[in-house]
């Protein structure tokens, strides 16, 4: 009569129909099993990544179990060479691979084009030296030469680097697809405490490509920037979609970086790359939010779409060869603490996301400036023509009853 996976239907029946997994034959589907680490401090097959990564072959995955991870040398761990994943089993907040700000954290460099897959990991504490060989600069995680990751659920913590990619560097036609995860106090001496993405020294070359999605980037120095980056295609060389920016800055004196703000799109062909559906808040005293300039041919600009940008800012806050697509919204500070339904959600979000009406463009939502008006100015006088008033017509006896408005 077991239900593991609480479905109403007994398991045992399940594992004879092949609608469950049973590849250990103990009469329990293997999806209610907790997996076995391959590497933990203790008790497992392997004490550290390296060991693992040395024996898996390509298409292999590594469980790690919770944890922190320090290491020796310039690295905590090179995961370079295979096809592999590398999954934290009881997700960042618990397994911890720590440069102690001595070292970075991982590598993944000359893979030939293979894909090395990092899920529920903390990259804390790295540091990037640009004395090593190749572009192994950044303090987290950096991806050079031909080589592809992709990044989830994962958090990049206090990662510096002394020149580009403080928690990440994407470097020499490699690739990222970051998903679900968190930057939180990245930093480098350059650009890019966040991430750094570039190609070869010329847009002839093929370049990096980065996509982030569902991503918070919070207290990063220049958290994102893109430089010769984008091999033409038909999809956005560089897109970033449904982001969250929170107090971030851009520390830079040099001239050229005051160009930058929080988020560059410097790219071969910057009509790509795509900024949407994200929100961004800053002080425009921390530099501008958003810059795009153009270093190959002529092309189109790059663009962003239904973006909130909260925090004092307006349109001159975005500059260079980028294109205002639409449906962009720019409020104040406190926009980003309005909650006037007290639903948990800001006001401004909600109406970002289409949660809201907000007809007439205050970042107030409709229902919260109707029911103030009504309750305010009975039996119903609006204060403005910009205002409104609700009517309770349920009490009309037919369909065909009218409401006169003067």
């Amino acid at each position: 009569s077991a239900d593991c996976n609480g479905d109403g239907i007994v398991d045992y029946g399940q594992i004879l129909d092949g609608t469950v997994v049973d590849l250990d034959q103990d009469g329990v589907p293997d999806e209610c099993v907790a997996p076995t680490a391959d590497v933990c401090p203790n008790g497992c097959e392997y004490s550290n990544i390296d060991d693992a990564i040395a024996a898996a072959d390509d298409g292999d995955t590594i469980l790690v179990g919770p944890g922190t991870y320090t290491g020796a040398g310039n690295v905590v761990f090179n995961a370079s060479g295979k096809d592999l994943a590398i999954i934290g089993i009881a997700g960042a907040d618990q397994t911890i691979y720590d440069g102690e700000n001595q070292r970075a954290c991982a590598w993944v460099h000359d893979n030939s084009g293979k894909i090395v897959t990092f899920v529920g990991l903390t990259f804390r504490n790295g540091l990037g030296k640009s004395s090593i060989p190749g572009s192994m600069n950044g303090g987290g995680l950096s991806v050079w030469k031909d080589s592809h990751v992709v990044v989830r659920e994962c958090r990049f913590e206090s990662n510096h680097a002394p020149y580009d990619g403080g928690a990440m560097w994407v470097r020499d036609r490699s690739s990222a697809i970051i998903e679900s995860c968190t930057f939180i106090d990245n930093t480098s001496g350059n650009v890019g405490g966040g991430i750094r993405a570039r190609g070869e020294s010329t847009c002839a070359e093929d370049d990096s490509t980065v996509v982030i999605r569902d991503t918070i980037f919070e207290a990063n120095e220049n958290p994102i920037n893109f430089y010769h980056g984008g091999t033409p295609s038909a999809a956005p060389s560089h897109l970033i979609e449904r982001c969250v920016f929170i107090d971030n800055t851009e520390p830079f004196d040099d001239a050229p970086s005051d160009e930058y703000g929080m988020i560059r799109f410097g790219s071969c062909n910057p009509g790509e790359s795509i900024l949407r559906n994200c929100i961004i808040v800053h002080d425009p005293a921390d530099g501008f939010a958003i810059s795009a300039d153009q270093n190959g041919p002529p092309g189109d600009a790059a663009g962003y779409r239904r973006n909130l940008f909260l925090g004092s800012l307006s349109p001159t806050d975005v500059r260079g060869d980028i294109t205002d697509l639409g449906e962009n919204i720019f409020g104040t500070e406190a926009d980003r603490l309005a909650d006037c339904d007290a639903d948990g959600i800001i006001d401004a979000i909600a109406i970002l996301d289409g949660l809201v009406d907000d007809c007439n463009g205050n970042l107030i939502a409709d229902d919260c400036e109707l029911n103030a008006t009504y309750a305010a100015s009975e039996p119903g006088t609006p204060a403005g023509p910009t205002d409104y008033v609700t009517f309770d017509v349920s009490s009309l006896p037919d369909a065909r009853d009218t409401v006169s408005i003067e």
